[in-house]
């Protein structure tokens, strides 16, 4: 039988020749994020992009790549930072961070090429709303395209601050916000909807004589909560397993305002006051699905100490049916150099299922070395793998979660394995060369990359790839075995007195390497089609000689 290069040979030339990382890729509801801020162009699209499609792809795809590789499975992007819209929408206009004017057709929808783009890689999308602000400070009003709902209907606004914002006493605001909300889940593949702490302005005034447990904050606060209720009853309406998410400052109540609020310092913002947030009553409601309090905070800080907070809100959701993921502000210099150990800290609190990294260009810039602790932390803490159709007990599970971790093949959006699908030709070789730190050219057609690395290791010679045809055709477990020949193996098996039936020299040459092993008759199904629990466990046991058979 032909030999072309050993296996130890090969890992070698890839290894030298292919960035090779190993990732974890997680359905269950751990959760590691980061948030693509888009307003004032802070990370998508960056000034230098504005206006060039291209460019713009080319970032975004950029930052999938580098976040993927760190371990991340879920980014948050800012698609509607002013009450407009970075996809296409009959409600709100095009937002001017895309072309520098606002109401402005990109030439492209960036969210579905964004949604696209992170499911290619197993990321979840969650479309990030800013519900209530309509500019940013000192804007002129007047610059507003000429379809913006505030340009149409001025009752909707008020100013404060030298900023504009809807107010969230009028029924008309309040539907309008759930209508968006309503158009992207209904248009769109998201994940997730995600608000973040603009609500009512930063300790908006209350008039003379009113204090801030009186009727009117009170009424505020439920207006709020009355906003918040509608949108998560809309998104379960369209579709139940879209998550609807909250990220408020970090503190609910000081302890000097409630027994039952936050040992934090007596001079911190509350979001019970600060912005009209009454957050427990959205939890001990199950108006929200998760909830990221923003703790961007250092251990120690005299305000707000990082673990007192976060020991705080792992009690806060006890008992409820509300994820808590922990917002890190890896903007600042101290909490960027301290990651690592506010990481270790989330681990002792049994609720804190992940975290939220603001924002992207800091961590793609590995600012203060932010990229780097977290990259170690999530290598070192794989996320459990967790499939809803591949039980405890299912044979293939300890070599389908291996081949998951190592990049080689990936469940489904709905978190489903589908393990007895059939696989190609071409989704084999992917799964191989995926799994030896393969990576794929964004530039070309998805299979290319794995393609050529099958093609220089020789292992296309009797099963060819070159046209769609063969290319989609079902592989065979003979021709995987094929495929695997042209590399070496020690043998490891002395006995083949399993193999009851007669079979293809390249399958026999498996079976004494222990790859390839047959049904309890012996049967070696040369001609049986590869089920992709059968591909997992196959490449598990060339990349992995633990994991092959011994008899």
């Amino acid at each position: 039988m032909k030999k072309i290069i050993t296996l130890a040979m090969a890992i070698i030339f890839i290894t030298s020749a292919f960035n090779v990382n190993s990732k974890a890729i997680t359905f269950d509801n751990q959760m590691r994020a980061v948030w693509i801020t888009t307003v004032y162009n802070l990370d998508f699209p960056l000034p230098n992009t504005i206006n060039n499609i291209e460019a713009q792809k080319k970032e975004y795809i950029k930052t999938l790549d580098i976040i993927m590789e760190a371990g991340l499975n879920s980014v948050v992007v800012q698609v509607r930072p002013k009450s407009d819209a970075l996809y296409k929408s009959a409600i709100n206009p095009w937002s001017d961070v895309l072309t520098g004017v606002q109401g402005k057709d990109p030439g492209y929808d960036p969210m579905q090429f964004m949604i696209e783009e992170a499911h290619k890689r197993d990321i979840e999308f969650h479309a990030w709303l800013n519900p209530y602000r309509v500019s940013t400070p000192n804007y002129d009003i007047n610059k507003l395209s000429a379809n913006h709902p505030a340009k149409l209907d001025p009752s909707m606004i008020f100013k404060y601050d030298n900023t504009w914002y809807y107010n969230p006493e009028l029924e008309s605001v309040k539907q309008h916000i759930v209508k968006t909300v309503e158009e992207i889940v209904t248009n769109y593949d998201v994940d997730g909807i995600h608000f973040d702490d603009y609500f009512y302005p930063a300790n908006y005034p209350l008039p003379t004589g009113e204090s801030k447990d009186g009727p009117v904050a009170n009424a505020r606060r439920d207006h709020i909560s009355d906003m918040i209720a509608r949108v998560h009853s809309a998104i379960k309406a369209i579709d139940k397993n879209v998550r609807f998410g909250v990220s408020p400052i970090s503190v609910w109540k000081n302890i000097s305002s409630d027994p039952t609020g936050s040992n934090t310092h007596k001079y911190s913002n509350e979001a019970y006051y600060y912005s009209a947030a009454d957050t427990r009553k959205w939890i001990q409601n199950g108006w929200i699905d998760y909830i990221v309090p923003q703790v961007y905070f250092y251990q120690g800080h005299t305000m707000v100490d990082y673990e007192t907070i976060v020991s705080w809100w792992n009690k806060e959701v006890e008992g409820t049916n509300v994820d808590l993921y922990i917002g890190q502000g890896i903007y600042n210099d101290r909490i960027a150099l301290e990651i690592g150990s506010q990481l270790a800290i989330n681990q002792k609190y049994e609720n804190v299922k992940g975290s939220f990294y603001y924002r992207s260009n800091f961590l793609i810039n590995n600012h203060y070395g932010g990229l780097t602790q977290i990259s170690k932390f999530n290598m070192e803490n794989p996320i459990e793998i967790k499939f809803t159709d591949v039980s405890e007990n299912h044979w293939g599970k300890p070599n389908i979660e291996y081949i998951v971790r190592k990049g080689g093949i990936a469940g489904y959006i709905d978190g489903s394995f589908k393990p007895e699908n059939q696989v190609t030709r071409i989704e084999f070789i992917k799964i191989l060369a995926g799994s030896l730190g393969v990576k794929r050219d964004e530039n070309r057609e998805w299979y290319d990359s794995y393609k050529d690395y099958a093609d220089q290791m020789g292992m296309t010679a009797l099963v060819p790839v070159n046209t769609e045809a063969e290319r989609n055709a079902i592989i065979t477990r003979e021709e995987v075995a094929k495929v695997l020949s042209y590399a070496s193996f020690t043998p490891i098996n002395s006995d083949l007195s399993f193999i009851k039936y007669p079979c293809s020299d390249y399958s026999m040459n498996l079976a004494i390497a222990g790859i390839f092993i047959g049904d309890d008759k012996g049967n070696m199904r040369d001609s049986s089609a590869l089920s992709r629990a059968e591909a997992a466990t196959i490449v598990s046991r060339v990349v992995n000689a633990n994991m092959r058979i011994q008899k």
